[in-house]
């Protein structure tokens, strides 16, 4: 990652859900990635019930742990998204690794021509980077606000409030709640116009009827 004059942002991989973190280490061991890019995982602080033989230890009935945020997606920092691309193309595996853009077709066609031009392919190159879609800035501060410490909530009539931790600020965006869990569901935009949602670990700091 050295093209001089581009700004290093983030770009989505697509992948197979369960194989994130397998793909994020794969790319950033492999030759024909690891120095066109630096590729992450979030990872989202969740709640998992003890099984027996752990409450029998003396464990909690939950426990803290980590779990992948967005399942089935790896996030990719680069300058130069078109060595990103061709880098992927000439890694030799099965599993599933796809840059995304706003369209596949015309991203293809692009760095076909790019690759087998005869003069310079700076332009081509640039429509091609310009057709990959990167991560804003907004979606980037959800990231940090999900995977960031756990946020403490209190609730005002019936109604879920944020009282410490990233999410402050963030209550309309809760859908649903498990206090049984201590999971909440939060819709996150993510990818331009689209919306997902995300289950996330919360503490609750007291109740008001």
């Amino acid at each position: 990652m050295n093209n001089k004059g581009n700004q290093t942002k983030t770009y989505v991989l697509q992948t197979i859900a369960g194989k994130e973190t397998y793909v994020r280490d794969l790319l950033n061991a492999s030759d024909q990635t690891s120095e066109r890019a630096k590729f992450w995982v979030p990872l989202k602080n969740r709640y998992w019930k003890s099984n027996q033989s752990e409450l029998a230890k003396g464990a909690e009935p939950f426990q803290l742990k980590k779990d992948v945020l967005l399942p089935g997606y790896v996030l990719a920092e680069t300058d130069d998204p078109y060595s990103l691309y061709q880098g992927l193309r000439a890694l030799h595996i099965k599993t599933r690794v796809d840059l995304i853009g706003r369209d596949t077709d015309r991203m293809e066609a692009l760095a076909s021509r790019a690759a087998n031009t005869s003069g310079s392919a700076d332009r081509l190159i640039e429509e091609f980077n310009d057709s990959i879609l990167a991560v804003t800035e907004k979606e980037l501060d959800w990231i940090r606000a999900l995977t960031g410490e756990i946020s403490e909530v209190e609730y005002i009539d019936k109604k879920i409030h944020f009282v410490s931790g990233p999410m402050v600020g963030m209550d309309g965006y809760v859908r649903r709640a498990d206090k049984r869990k201590r999971m909440l569901m939060v819709e996150m935009p993510f990818f331009q116009d689209s919306e997902i949602n995300i289950w996330v670990a919360f503490d609750e700091v007291r109740v008001e009827e």
